[in-house]
């Protein structure tokens, strides 16, 4: 978040490079970023879409990443727009980019557009995570109790957001919400969803990822334990990916003390993590839809047998023992179909 104070020759040369200079390396990041996102979204839809099984949950997953996407492009699409503005065309290309970035007075930029870009990254966040919710309910069998915890959780998160939102809203356009103050109450603010952000996503991962493990530990055959522990490793680094990021930004909102001279280090900090939880918020779930893809060609032709997890057999919820397992002998593509139906439904859980 921005600081008010008044004046840019109040900071001395030194604070003003330095703010200056990591926003530029921030903003060349991001489109570097971007153009690798941009890639792997094109190739992972591409895939997943061609493929010759077809799933009634197809439209969900692709939708939601291509939302994700269109969010994250319009945000670099303001970056690209008026980064050239203000380090190329003012006449003190520091000062104006210190103003934009530190001070948050500025002419080149829009408040509005500043607040569509935030708003944008907020409501990503959600999206993410309420994509990883949908999935972890299809993966537990659908049933609703085993997400009490992250679904409390993400209402808090939704909660959050509208509060954030509207809080940065006012600092734009009430003069007395522009003070040093309140520019670190609304820094705290975006700490603390990022915080509940991270806890969302780890325990959603958590909740599949267990159950997952305790599928493949009744299996007899090897194999099929592999694939189903992969499947989870999958989930842990794309996991890890999101919320370090995005916990890089809440420990820099917690530092913020709303005053650049006093929290430089939280807002180079805060301009670097915001980039990378930006794109990671929709590279993550992208990049393990592609790796889950590319797993399920590696499926055993042999016939095997293997105790199947209830829930990943039926579209109905599990009876009273949510955790009892069924028996079933099946050929090479009952097999394979029931592996990839998992890890589809386990493919954005992050």
């Amino acid at each position: 978040m921005p600081s008010f104070t008044p004046e840019v020759g109040l900071y001395s040369a030194a604070v003003q490079k330095a703010v200056t200079s990591a926003d530029l390396h921030a903003t060349l990041m991001f489109q570097f970023l971007m153009g690798i996102y941009t890639g792997v979204y094109f190739a992972t839809i591409y895939i997943y879409v061609t493929r010759g099984q077809s799933y009634a949950h197809k439209p969900i997953i692709t939708g939601t990443l291509t939302v994700l996407y269109a969010f994250i492009i319009v945000q670099a699409g303001i970056y690209w727009r008026y980064s050239s503005p203000i380090f190329c065309i003012e006449a003190d290309a520091k000062a104006s980019t210190f103003r934009e970035n530190a001070i948050g007075i500025g002419s080149t930029t829009p408040s509005s557009i500043t607040l569509v870009s935030y708003t944008l990254e907020l409501v990503a966040f959600v999206l993410a995570d309420a994509l990883m919710m949908w999935r972890c309910f299809h993966a537990c069998g659908r049933v609703l109790r085993k997400l009490a915890i992250p679904l409390g959780l993400l209402v808090v998160e939704f909660l959050l957001v509208l509060t954030d939102t509207a809080f940065v809203s006012l600092t734009y356009t009430r003069k007395s919400f522009q003070s040093d103050v309140r520019v670190h109450q609304s820094a705290l603010i975006s700490g603390v969803l990022e915080i509940v952000t991270v806890v969302t996503s780890l325990s959603t991962t958590f909740i599949i990822c267990r159950h997952i493990y305790t599928y493949s530990s009744t299996s007899q055959d090897r194999h099929s334990r592999r694939r189903y522990r992969y499947i989870i490793d999958i989930l842990v680094q794309s996991s890890a990916l999101y919320t370090t990021s995005v916990l890089l930004g809440a420990i820099s909102g917690f530092l913020d003390k709303g005053n650049v001279a006093t929290s430089m280090k939280a807002l180079i900090l805060e301009n670097y993590a915001d980039t990378v939880a930006q794109i990671m918020t929709g590279l993550a779930p992208t990049l393990m839809v592609a790796r889950l893809v590319f797993a399920s060609d590696t499926k055993n032709n042999d016939t095997i047998s293997i105790d199947l997890p209830s829930e990943l057999n039926r579209s109905e919820p599990p009876g009273d023992d949510s955790s009892e397992f069924v028996a079933a002998n099946v050929d090479s593509k009952e097999y394979s179909d029931s592996i990839l139906d998992a890890e589809s439904q386990c493919a954005s859980a992050v």
